[in-house]
């Protein structure tokens, strides 16, 4: 009878046991997915940023009035855009 009471309170442990492993395993694929979803877009939006602010910057460097003062200031905002983007996301 004892026997019988222990292989049943020992089978209900090991059932919870497996229950619980099993959800903090789904729980963890879950996040790590979407991590790397998050990360995926986030370094595809700083590429896009990137390529823009290259394709617009080349532009204006060459129509810009002759004078280092104002291409320092369309390179420094360009810079300041994409800090401020990467560091916000």
């Amino acid at each position: 009878m004892i026997a019988s009471f222990l292989e049943r309170t020992g089978e209900s442990i090991d059932r919870r046991v497996e229950e619980r492993v099993a959800a903090e395993l789904a729980a963890r694929t879950d996040t790590s997915a979407s991590d790397r979803s998050d990360r995926r877009r986030k370094d595809s939006q700083s590429l896009a940023l990137a390529i823009i602010s290259l394709a617009l910057a080349v532009p204006i460097t060459i129509l810009a009035p002759v004078g280092a003062g104002t291409l320092v200031i369309v390179w420094l905002a360009i810079v300041a855009v994409n800090i401020s983007f990467r560091t916000t996301r």
